[in-house]
């Protein structure tokens, strides 16, 4: 057989690009060996985050100073604890400007205390949501006095969560989560205790 006769451009590198592909030479014949592109290699902004494996970048291999403000939570308070006595005027249990929690206890007569969980503000268009156990969520101005978290009643001692946020006009943000109870053990005061982060 002439091989010279079949022998043409198109059957050279029809085949030289099927050796190359084949043998994995391709990036040899771009000039490129296996594992050889760096950041020389790489044009500013030319890698986006498609191009990134997932969970391929570690915190090590982020600039920290690059990243900006990043929110955090300023005040954690665990096991804030109180107790309020019967007919009594309300008791702090925590306050973080704007906001302030307070217990309140009332007799409802009959044998039946009421515990109060409250929340009041010192400024106007701060928002705030209490779980199903509250009574009120939405809009917290300084007009509208105390608003309830949450509360419970009984002749016995009554236990009811309580899980909250509030935030103010100026992003500042209270959370909390615990009890409120009323007749503690038998006796005539009521108590909360909740953590508060904010």
């Amino acid at each position: 057989m002439n091989l010279r006769r079949h022998l043409s451009f198109a059957n050279v590198a029809s085949a030289t690009a099927l050796t190359l592909v084949l043998g994995g030479g391709v990036a040899v014949a771009a000039g490129l060996a296996p594992n050889s592109v760096g950041s020389k290699q790489i044009k500013a902004q030319a890698v986006k985050s498609s191009d990134v494996k997932n969970n391929g970048i570690k915190g090590k291999d982020i600039k920290e100073s690059s990243l900006g403000t990043v929110p955090s939570v300023e005040t954690v308070v665990a096991d804030a604890r109180a107790t309020a006595p019967l007919g009594a005027v309300p008791v702090t249990v925590y306050e973080s400007a704007p906001f302030t929690i307070t217990l309140r206890c009332v007799d409802m007569g009959g044998g039946l205390v009421e515990a109060f969980l409250e929340i009041r503000t010192s400024v106007d268009n701060a928002a705030f949501d209490a779980n199903p156990g509250g009574g009120d969520d939405g809009d917290l101005d300084v007009f509208d006095g105390p608003r309830e978290l949450g509360s419970t009643s009984g002749p016995t001692g009554e236990i009811e969560h309580v899980g909250f946020s509030a935030v103010s006009p100026s992003d500042q943000l209270l959370a909390g989560y615990g009890y409120v109870s009323s007749r503690l053990h038998g006796s005539n005061e009521c108590a909360a205790q909740l953590t508060f982060i904010g």
